[in-house]
């Protein structure tokens, strides 16, 4: 029996037929008509640059030639001269998804959500022109099916409606809804996931504040109550207190200003401490209390002014970490908020610990409002802002001659500033539609938090109104240190991440693909002093532009132009604003870009701004964005203007836009496809075609949907140069090359079904082989091949259909597709040893068994640890590991005859010292839960020594055991004289199996009395 075959665990144990073999371990077939035993894997290495050990490894990756390590919360790269790995960037890996959720044709704003159990409950507010017209409104489905439980209700119990300011605080089994009711009251009710309708419209409210209650409250559970906060009529005090599931309610007056809005935190950790803070005018003041008794800690204390004199919104987190011994407490506060273009308002916050002491006051943001209460994970506090203002021109006349709200967006950050996702694309509900009321965040699972903002939907614009119709609510989700915020691809010299906010790396900066957001505002000034411009009307615009450290340039659209009307040969004055903060781009610029006089509808554009950054002065200078707005002196003639660079965008071809968040990502030679976009399961976003020299661009009309019949999308790929999608249960083949970047061509598509009744589990279970698309489905192992045949490849690791795939490679210089699993093992099929029973080729299972990622890297396969990188060794003295084949049951006469096994001999190669042990059972006996009953256990030291030597085992079979109907046998190689520990070396290679057996006449006579009729 040639010892040349893999693994086949799908077979009833008793069919299974030589030379398939039921386990199948550390083995390779790279000679063809043997098992060799597989390379170790060593560290590369932990050392991180400056101190520190690599810990918390997520995601290798190759970027050309450079190995880079994702963890927990960093992009690092392996420095070869330093054997150690260097921070590129803070990178916490964000998955966003979201999805519009109960909209209905009427206005929907104050909106708030919460999960207890598996119920999601969501509340807003309807018709909120006027006092009489407004409604609360109450609505819950199945978290699992999406099933609707409740469909849009208004609390109404005993007359008493629902009319303003909604929140959902979840406590163990229960939702508090927080309300005003229609006689103004601060009222909440309990509710049970099994009985909501009745507890929304026959349970009575209970009041935490009648007569004394004037509009602002905030809300927060600790897990086992809420607590609240709101400001009084007379706004010299305010109340603060606790609420229990049963609605006990406990309430202390504080005799402390609260005119404007008010924020409440519960400690964590045991700590039993709350905060208050609060705005007195333009002041930030805050108080720490006693959890328990309400009773003062500290109070009255300075955490800083408001920039303006309104303060639109106020809130507070504590950090689930101490800093010097101290939980601390951040608060935001955002004042002066406005659409107006021109505008300038600040999102600011500080800190206070539970001993009262207060930190620095610092402006966190500019031109972005709160758009919901904070969240704390990991010990920081992060919390979602809002971009809402409107694009505008301002002529000469200093009226706006262009207006429209275009770019309202979420971004999510951290404490310190860091940008970390964004949601809602261009679409979001802008600033929240009252003051001091901000939705609640809540941790739902590891890692994920969930809120509920708004979007606006979107109606075609034109010229000074909005861009928006009604707002409705939006499920915003979005899961820290997710993997499938870690998939690559490269394009051109750049890299691209997933995640929240589609990322670029070019070795140096890991920074947002495309620009977030694009000038919003463009201001002409004036045209008094003499100069090169003619007589006549002209067009300028801005637009952003980053240089990354390949020379890839990325730039940003317009929006925002003016055409104005120079008298006489005139110089003209310009104002730019700066870049908003929701970039990780440094030293970017601004450009600005001008028509030649008196241009037509679709006249060109040309470059006015110098491209040396040493020319910050004087006219048509470089333009670097700066804290503040800066002013251009235009002073080009046309002659000169045209001989400079064409503005991209001219001649119709589309605008540049930065892709929406997305969790999977392929390249073809010249396009980036995006798929899990965040709010279309169904949709693959491609980018437009890349020109040399720039980064990768996308747009809005770029895109094309499958359809839903397979379940979501789970991985992209190509075979035969066509576009692959696979669903969960489907794969499609989307044919064609995409419309270009004029918007001209025919789009992708239509998708053409390939398989309706399997798809791939991940992205990361695809890979490419010279056969077609291998892929792991929910049942197991498939290639897609390249006529378009669906083949079931995986029947011989089928019992191992449950583990989940971490990394797919192909290693074509040994012919093997590397299969990277969660639970301990890798399987590997080698393609090049087909056979009858595995004509896809020989599978077998390597023990590795801490696998989180792999790559290759040189042509070397690499696969880390969550503590180490580990590279594949050209030699065996790092081996750790044995090599064990187990044999099927062999069996020369059927079941039904018998045989007289008298001898068992292994035919090998001698590569190092070894032990082996052979292990013998005979008539199919399976009864040990471990495995066969084995009736031989063998160990022989390998005699002689000599490397590349035949090596020859005899093992006899126990005289009372030879006759049977099958002969199993099992041989593993370990350290010399040990029965547990792997031999330091290759051990040996394996080349056949003999038995020395005898074929008796008739049916088999060693059955059981009792088995016979």
């Amino acid at each position: 029996m040639p010892l040349a075959a893999g693994l086949d665990t799908k077979s009833d144990p008793r069919a299974l037929k030589p030379p398939s073999l039921a386990v199948c371990k550390n083995a390779e077939f790279d000679e063809v008509g043997g098992i060799q035993k597989r390379k170790p894997y060593s560290s590369i290495g932990v050392n991180i640059l400056g101190g520190g050990t690599l810990s918390g490894i997520r995601h290798i990756e190759r970027n050309g030639d450079e190995r880079l390590a994702f963890t927990a919360e960093g992009l690092y790269s392996w420095s070869a001269r330093d054997s150690a790995w260097v921070l590129k960037a803070t990178y916490l890996a964000p998955k966003v998804t979201e999805r519009s959720v109960n909209v209905d044709p009427t206005e929907q704003i104050e909106t708030d959500r919460c999960e207890v159990g598996n119920c999601v409950l969501r509340c807003w507010v309807r018709n909120h022109a006027t006092a009489t017209s407004r409604k609360v409104y109450v609505a819950a489905e199945d978290k699992t099916t999406g099933a609707t439980i409740l469909a849009a209700t208004q609390p109404s119990s005993g007359g008493v409606t629902g009319i303003d300011r909604p929140r959902l605080v979840a406590l163990a089994s229960k939702a508090l809804l927080f309300f005003v009711d229609s006689s103004t009251n601060l009222v909440v009710l309990s509710l049970t996931p099994g009985q909501l309708a009745t507890d929304l419209t026959t349970a009575a409210t209970t009041v935490l504040a009648a007569a004394s209650f004037n509009t602002y409250y905030d809300a927060v559970s600790d897990g086992t109550q809420a607590y609240f906060a709101c400001r009084r009529q007379v706004t010299t005090s305010y109340t603060v207190g606790f609420v229990t599931s049963a609605l006990a309610i406990t309430s202390s007056n504080k005799a402390f200003t609260c005119d404007g809005p008010i924020a409440v935190a519960v400690s964590p950790g045991g700590a039993n401490k709350v905060v208050v803070a609060r705005a007195n005018a333009t002041a930030i003041r805050a108080e720490v209390l006693n959890a328990t008794t309400l009773g003062n800690v500290s109070t009255d204390v300075s955490l800083g002014t408001a920039s303006a004199a309104t303060v639109n919104q106020i809130t507070a987190c504590y950090r689930s970490v101490q800093v010097a011994g101290q939980y601390s407490c951040h608060v935001f506060w955002t004042a002066g908020e406005t659409v107006s273009g021109d505008a300038t308002y600040q999102t600011e916050t500080n800190t206070i610990d539970n001993a009262g002491a207060a930190g620095t006051e610092t402006t966190l943001a500019t031109n972005f409002s709160l758009a919901s209460r904070p969240f704390d994970h990991n010990g920081r506090v992060f919390f979602n802002v809002v971009f809402a203002l409107e694009s505008s021109s301002v002529g000469a006349s200093g009226s706006l001659s262009f207006r429209a709200q275009l770019q309202n967006t979420y971004f999510l950050w951290r404490d310190d500033g860091l940008l970390i996702a964004k949601a809602a694309t261009h679409k979001a509900a802008g600033f929240r539609s009252v003051i001091g009321h901000l939705p609640g965040v809540q941790n739902i699972a590891s890692n994920t938090y969930a809120w509920c903002g708004g979007e606006r939907r979107v109606i075609e614009i034109s010229s000074k109104h909005s861009g928006y119709s009604d707002r409705a609510p939006r499920d915003i989700t979005v899961e820290m240190d997710s993997n499938e915020a870690r998939r690559c691809v490269r394009l051109g010299q750049t890299l691209y991440v997933t995640g929240g906010e589609v990322r670029a790396y070019d070795g140096t900066n890991l920074v947002e693909c495309g620009w977030h957001l694009f000038p919003w505002q463009f201001i002409y000034l004036s045209s008094a002093v003499a100069g090169n411009l003619e007589a006549g009307d002209y067009t300028w615009g801005s637009t952003y532009r980053w240089d990354n450290a390949q020379g890839e340039r990325d730039r940003s659209t317009m929006v925002s132009t003016d055409t104005a009307t120079i008298a006489a040969s005139k110089q003209v004055v310009l104002v730019i604003d700066p870049a908003p903060q929701s970039t990780h781009k440094t030293n970017s610029c601004q450009e600005v870009w001008r028509t030649p006089k008196n241009p037509a509808d679709s006249a060109p554009m040309y470059l006015v701004t110098s491209q040396d950054p040493t020319a910050v002065t004087g006219a048509n200078a470089y333009v670097p964005n700066a804290a503040g707005a800066t002013t251009l002196v235009d002073d080009f003639a046309d002659a000169t203007l045209t001989t400079k660079e064409a503005f991209p965008e001219n001649n119709g071809v589309l605008e540049n836009l930065a892709p929406p968040p997305a969790s999977i990502i392929v390249a073809s030679q010249d396009r980036l496809f995006l798929a899990g976009v965040s709010d279309n399961p169904y949709r693959v976003v491609y980018s437009k075609l890349r020109g040399e020299g720039e980064v990768a661009q996308f747009h809005e009309a770029l895109a094309v949907d499958v359809p839903p019949i397979g379940g979501d999308i789970t991985g992209l790929g190509f075979l035969n140069e066509t576009l692959i999608v696979f669903c969960e249960t489907a794969v499609f083949a989307v044919p064609g090359d995409g419309y270009d970047n004029t918007g001209q061509g025919q789009n992708y598509g239509p998708p053409r079904l390939l398989s309706a009744d399997c798809g791939a589990v991940t992205h990361e279970s695809i890979a490419l082989t010279p056969q077609g698309l291998v892929f792991k489905s929910s049942k197991g192992w498939y290639l897609l091949n390249k006529g378009w045949g669906v083949d079931y490849i995986g029947r011989p690791v089928a019992a191992f259909d449950s583990d989940t795939v971490v990394a797919v490679h192909v290693m074509e210089s040994k012919h093997q597709v590397r299969c990277l699993m969660s639970s301990a093992r890798m399987l590997v099929l080698d393609y090049s040893v087909p056979s009858e029973s595995s004509p896809a080729g020989q599978w077998s299972e390597w023990t590795i068994a801490d696998g989180v990622s792999a790559a290759i890297w040189g042509g070397t396969y690499h696969y880390a640890s969550s503590s180490a990188v580990k590279a594949e060794q050209s030699t065996y003295s790092a081996t750790d590991y044995s090599l064990e084949v187990e044999t099927g049951w062999i069996r020369l006469a059927g079941w039904g005859g018998f045989q007289r096994c008298r001898e068992v001999i292994l035919t090998g190669e001698y590569r190092s010292a070894h032990d082996v042990r052979t292990r013998i059972a005979v008539d199919g006996d399976e009864s040990d839960a471990s495995g066969p009953n084995w009736i031989v256990t063998d160990y022989w030291t390998a005699t002689p020594t000599t490397v590349g030597k035949i090596e020859t085992v005899r093992v006899g079979v126990t005289s009372s055991y030879q006759m049977c109907r099958a002969v199993k046998v099992s041989f593993k190689d370990f350290a010399v004289g040990s029965t547990t520990n792997s031999p330091a070396g290759e051990g040996l290679k394996l080349t056949d199996l003999s038995l020395v057996v005898g074929i008796m006449r008739g049916p088999a006579r060693n059955i059981p009395p009792a088995q016979r009729s």
